[in-house]
């Protein structure tokens, strides 16, 4: 993703399920820069992440279980300035904690990453998470 080599090669790039912004602000705009060029004139993308608005609103920290056969993940996202993302998973009655983080852009912010990246046309869909 830090490194796609394509020039005008495809229709669409997607950017899917929050997984933009979990590296700095100068790699996570390369990856935006390297996407505009492995585009072909008129391609689109696409760039879905969480809501960091909806996420002061609704309070913190949320939280997210997932049972799949004996595993259990307990999801629990908290937003600070620094957009820290905490995740706590129990396995076999095991609990292994890892801690990330991914930057949550605002849409002023995600356009302006977007219009240096050559972009001249953006539509912005601002929902939940």
């Amino acid at each position: 993703m830090r490194c796609l080599e394509w020039t005008n090669a495809f229709d669409g790039v997607l950017i899917w399920f929050t997984t933009f912004g979990y590296f700095n602000d100068v790699q996570n705009a390369q990856v935006v820069q390297h996407s505009a060029r492995a585009l072909q004139p008129g391609g689109r993308l696409l760039i879905e992440q969480m809501n960091r608005y909806a996420l002061v609103r609704g309070g913190q920290p949320s939280k997210y279980v997932v049972t799949r056969g004996n595993d259990l993940m307990i999801d629990r996202v908290e937003y600070d300035a620094l957009s820290d993302r905490s995740v706590f998973i129990v396995r076999d009655g095991r609990v292994k904690r890892s801690n990330f983080f991914v930057r949550l852009y605002s849409p002023a912010e995600l356009t302006a990453l977007l219009s240096e990246a050559g972009f001249r046309h953006r539509t912005m869909v601002v929902g939940t998470i």
